[in-house]
């Protein structure tokens, strides 16, 4: 049997000799297959829609979940029988199969494969594992030691496993054995997979108040509780931080929150504040109110790589005395199995993911909030292509929830809904308490260049000289890792790539390795060019903030410097430990890429210096001026977060371009309106729609064969346009030679389905793979 799973009952085929009735079952698989797949199962079984069974499919078992029933169907006993039921594991909620079917048919994949992002964990779908542990016996009758009474004391303390009880009282585990012989020590069965604590929804201090409200409101009733009243928000992003009360417009925020909340419908509401206006802190309330509004209810936060960003998990673990239940890519395999049982079964109840968390079986999902709803790691450009805040919304929908969008940058679809009344539009116009917007100054990098072999402008090293004078910290962005993008022969120009990729390799010189940031491809940097073999040929062309690091150093040695990248620090932990140590003045200069823009809080940071503004609007990109204003604006945003004024130089050689002003004046709404003005021209989203096809094959010919088979097929349709084929600009990558094609249609026309019908007609080589991506974020 391929992919067993732990199956908790077993039937045999004796059954369909019974009289019983026989029911037809529709299973859908985790494969790319095109739809469910009809059984034969005993109506006596009673199996209900979303049940988990094992049934054949070829040759071998898989793992399925029953998606129709036909009862006491005619015809069903010439079917193939399901093999097993896996009765612990619970049913799939109606929700969850409503949403894999339309995610399904809006991005153009099959609905197994929606299945399988759900059914990441199937492990979980077992009984908890058993921790077998001993405690002190009510009466102990054996003879004491100095060892035993360590033993017993510890398990006084906590029930424990032999072996820990040994750990923690310094013994032998013969010594434990003994008294687990002798009875003094006695079995407690404790599950592995406990549930997780119910999050405090109004804190402490406000019990009287808390009981006083629900005292007013008729017995047995709860959604009645007058929440905004008692709002709290924690002042601290550690845990015991002293409570406060939220100011008056944050309070009104969460007011309009709380009230979309309670009328328990399908509502979408654009938090918009600027950075530092305490958005978390209102979106929270929401939280606790859809929360307390229903015992069963659960909310979802979203946070654009929540590996990375584990201090906001400190502040809900503040405000609600537990921490949220995590789901990403990096926890463990035993905290993903927790998790998804846990939800599964609606006892977790306050999760805290990224994109993938919106595909886990939710039975009662209240509340969506996308943090920070801009941030392009929402979408999935590998595997099966999505946006979650999209998807999101349509969740909500399906279940009538409600979904907070929360930024200071919002995405122009997010912003455009807003204008036009479709969202609400929440807005925390200032800082919160005394912190004020930094000033925002561009460099002219014609009139204010830097020294011949530096990239940091006079202009940018003054400022830095002064934060630092005062005793301040010094911040300076640029999103490109490593020493240096570009690493070429001097001797014959011959340019470094990765093997059967169009992508240049980068240089780090902390490992002293050329790394594809692409594939992953890395290999020493070569004694001599691979081309001309002239020796030690290759220069570095261009910075990356390990070069940016070795100028700063230079011109302030006695400065405490670090570089924050993805390669510089690995994982939850060691974020934390730099963001800690940056919080508590431990880091004078701070180097980054863009993960310093995701919401961490510097209050000693005053100046932020941008070294490469123009980086980002390279490429011919539909979004690349918008994620440039977003990405800068945020950057510039962490400084000045307390009571010091703070201010951020932006080096570009482009000051007049409207993108620039726009930054410089903080000018968001503006910018936002002229680039509504150029996207509707052209009917591009939010006025159109995109879609792209991204051809691949094994050789050039292939690729060129497939793609034009694919262009002929096309079908004829008023509103859209196919652009293509067309090289994508990434021609190459580990080998496979792509083509794109790019669809532009009118808001009315249904995008998925004219992709569907187009690939419909065509059949292309097994060795060609074909990627849909409904509305692209990447190019190329």
């Amino acid at each position: 049997m391929n992919n067993p799973l732990p199956l908790l009952e077993e039937e045999g085929a004796e059954f369909l000799g019974q009289d019983a009735g026989i029911d037809r079952v529709s299973v859908l698989f985790t494969m790319p297959l095109p739809e469910p797949f009809d059984y034969k199962a005993p109506s006596s079984w009673g199996l209900v829609e979303g049940s988990h069974v094992i049934a054949p499919l070829g040759p071998n078992l898989y793992h399925g979940v029953v998606w129709r029933i036909d009862r006491d169907a005619p015809g069903a006993a010439n079917l193939k029988s399901i093999d097993a039921v896996m009765e612990s594991a619970p049913p799939l909620p109606e929700e969850s199969r409503n949403f894999i079917e339309w995610s399904a048919k809006y991005v153009c994949t099959s609905p197994g494969n929606m299945l399988r992002m759900v059914l990441r964990s199937p492990e979980a779908l077992a009984p908890s594992p058993v921790i077998i542990t001993y405690a002190p016996a009510t009466q102990v009758d054996v003879k004491m030691t100095d060892a035993r009474s360590r033993v017993l004391a510890a398990a006084a303390e906590k029930a424990d496993t032999p072996a820990n009880l040994a750990r923690r009282a310094e013994v032998t585990g013969s010594v434990v054995k003994g008294l687990i012989g002798a009875g003094a020590l006695v079995r407690i069965d404790r599950l592995e997979d406990e549930p997780y604590p119910e999050p405090v929804l109004y804190p402490p201090p406000l019990a009287g108040e808390v009981a006083a409200s629900r005292s007013e409101a008729p017995e047995g009733e709860l959604s009645s509780v007058a929440a905004p009243s008692v709002s709290f928000a924690d002042s601290s992003p550690v845990n015991g931080g002293a409570l406060r009360r939220l100011s008056d417009l944050q309070q009104s925020a969460a007011d309009e929150l709380i009230a979309a909340v309670e009328k328990n419908e399908f509502r979408v509401a654009l938090l918009d504040g600027v950075t530092g206006s305490g958005k978390t802190e209102v979106y929270l309330e929401a939280v606790a109110a859809a929360l307390a509004r229903d015992p069963t209810a659960q909310a979802l936060v979203l946070l654009p790589e929540i590996a990375l960003t584990q201090a906001v998990l400190e502040r809900f673990e503040s405000r609600f005395q537990t921490r949220p239940v995590e789901w990403h890519s990096a926890i463990a395999q035993k905290s993903r199995r927790r998790a998804w049982r846990e939800v599964a079964a609606g006892r977790a109840r306050l999760i805290a993911g990224a994109r993938s968390a919106l595909f886990l079986p939710f039975p009662n999902l209240r509340l969506i909030v996308i943090d920070e709803e801009h941030d392009p790691s929402y979408k999935q450009d590998e595997g099966v292509a999505y946006q979650a805040r999209d998807l999101a919304v349509a969740r909500a929908k399906q279940s009538d929830a409600v979904v907070v969008l929360a930024s200071a940058t919002p995405s122009l679809e997010t912003f455009a809904n807003a204008q036009s009344g479709k969202y609400a539009h929440i807005k925390l116009p200032v800082r919160h308490g005394v912190a004020v917007m930094p000033d925002i100054e561009l460099v002219d990098m014609r009139m204010d260049p830097p020294d011949r072999g530096r990239w940091v402008s006079p202009k940018l090293t003054r400022a830095a000289a002064e934060a630092l004078a005062r005793g301040e910290q010094a911040l300076f962005y640029l999103n490109r890792r490593g020493y240096a993008p570009l690493t070429m022969c001097r001797a014959c120009g011959e340019k470094m790539k990765a093997p059967d990729t169009d992508s240049w390799l980068v240089e780090h010189r902390y490992s002293g390795r050329l790394v594809c940031h692409l594939t992953g491809f890395t290999m020493p940097k070569p004694k001599e060019c691979p081309n001309c073999l002239a020796p030690e040929p290759f220069v570095s062309i261009g910075p990356g903030v390990e070069r940016v690091e070795e100028e700063l150093r230079e011109m302030f040695p006695q400065a405490r410097t670090e570089v924050f990248s993805s390669d510089t620090v690995q994982g939850g932990d060691e974020v934390r430990a730099l963001v800690e140590r940056m919080a508590q003045g431990e880091i004078d200069i701070l180097i980054g890429t863009q993960i310093v823009a995701k919401g961490h809080n510097f209050p000693n940071l005053t100046m932020v210096g941008v070294v490469d503004a123009d980086l980002g609007l390279k490429g011919g990109d539909l979004r690349a001026g918008e994620r440039t204003f977003q990405l800068l604006s945020q950057v510039s945003g962490r400084a000045g977060r307390a009571e010091r004024k703070g201010r951020a130089l932006i080096q570009t050689y482009a000051p007049d371009e409207p993108i620039m002003q726009a930054l410089k004046h903080q000018d968001r709404d503006g910018f936002l309106a002229a680039e509504a003005v150029a996207r509707e021209q052209m009917g591009m989203p939010p006025f159109g729609r995109l879609g792209a096809l991204i051809v691949a094959g094994p050789s050039d010919q292939l690729a060129n064969e497939a793609a034009g088979t694919l262009g002929a097929a096309a079908p004829a349709a008023d509103g859209v346009d196919v652009w293509g084929p067309a090289p994508a600009p990434l021609a190459v990558i580990r080998g496979m030679h792509r083509r794109r094609f790019l669809i532009r249609a009118d808001r009315n026309v249904d995008l998925s389905a004219y992709i569907t019908a187009w690939l419909g007609r065509v059949k292309l080589a097994n060795s060609v793979r074909v990627q849909i991506d409904v509305d692209p974020y990447s190019f190329l």
